[in-house]
């Protein structure tokens, strides 16, 4: 195998024009010379060297490896120096992956963190379900992921970000119509914390008896109780990414936990200044999420 201590001994013994003085230069020992040179005329699959009366020679093969060896081992010897470079850089690519719903709500609130448009970072965004984003992250083909409830894993760091609510919200438009009688509910029933969250309403007397509509789509849910018909069930998050101004929480509506959102990253990855920067623009979006504390201030 090519190695670059095996072609600096290389390059040391045709300087040298022998072994014996190209170990002494090297300052080791002349069978270790003798074991790397034939290891690398194994790897290439050519004799490098004749022996001669004044030690060794380059043949055909040797003088063209030496005439490669040069300008690679000087590459290899900037190698260290470029990484260093750049990640002192605030410049460069970097990936960010989010469930799409999660998506629409969290990438305006990191873009104005990042501020891609200031500095030369190239941004790409992917989308998918939780579960395929971690499997991403942990694959190295995504640098950050923002998901929800994220398995544990030997190789990631996961920092929490904020925890999703559920409850009840209605139009703010004066136009909303007037609830008669029993509100009509709005919800998806596929959604865990409905049947909790309707059970503390009735505990907390918001009514007694409800007629309900069932939407599998928690943003049609959003629109159509945006536009002023009915209540609506759903995750803060919802609300808040595609009606902020429409809807408000419905006064004295329970709330229930619903799931946690999460930061997650490999812990191994080099922490240059652009990783740094992003994943501390991250973190500080959620210094406060929609007037609530997150759970990311704690992180910085």
């Amino acid at each position: 195998m090519l190695n670059s201590e095996s072609l600096r001994i290389f390059v040391a013994v045709a300087r040298h024009g022998s072994l014996s003085r190209a170990a002494a230069a090297l300052r080791i020992s002349q069978p270790a010379v003798s074991v790397r040179i034939k290891s690398l005329e194994s790897a290439v699959n050519a004799k490098l060297f004749v022996r001669t009366k004044k030690g060794v020679q380059l043949t055909k093969a040797g003088a063209r490896l030496l005439s490669e060896a040069d300008p690679l081992l000087a590459a290899l010897k900037n190698i260290p120096l470029k990484i260093l470079a750049q990640t002192r850089e605030l410049s460069g690519a970097i990936s960010i992956g989010a469930y799409p719903t999660l998506a629409s709500y969290v990438l305006p609130k990191i873009f104005h963190q990042i501020r891609p448009d200031l500095h030369p970072i190239d941004v790409r965004v992917v989308t998918g379900r939780s579960r395929e984003i971690c499997d991403q992250v942990i694959a190295l083909t995504v640098d950050f992921g923002i998901v929800v409830e994220p398995l544990r894993h030997p190789d990631l760091t996961i920092v929490p970000l904020f925890d999703d609510e559920v409850l009840i919200w209605e139009a703010r438009s004066k136009r909303k119509q007037k609830q008669r009688g029993a509100p009509v509910i709005v919800y998806d029933p596929s959604v865990p914390q409905i049947a909790e969250v309707l059970r503390k309403a009735k505990g907390q007397e918001l009514f007694d008896r409800y007629r309900s509509v069932h939407i599998p789509n928690l943003h049609v849910i959003a629109d159509v109780v945006a536009s002023g018909f009915g209540w609506g069930v759903l995750p803060r998050t919802v609300a808040l990414q595609y009606h902020s101004s429409r809807l408000t929480p419905v006064k004295n509506s329970p709330v229930v936990r619903n799931n946690q959102v999460c930061l997650i990253y490999r812990h191994d990855l080099i922490e240059g200044a652009l990783y740094s920067f992003v994943k501390k623009g991250i973190v500080r979006a959620w210094r406060t999420v929609d007037g609530r504390r997150s759970l990311a201030a704690k992180s910085l």
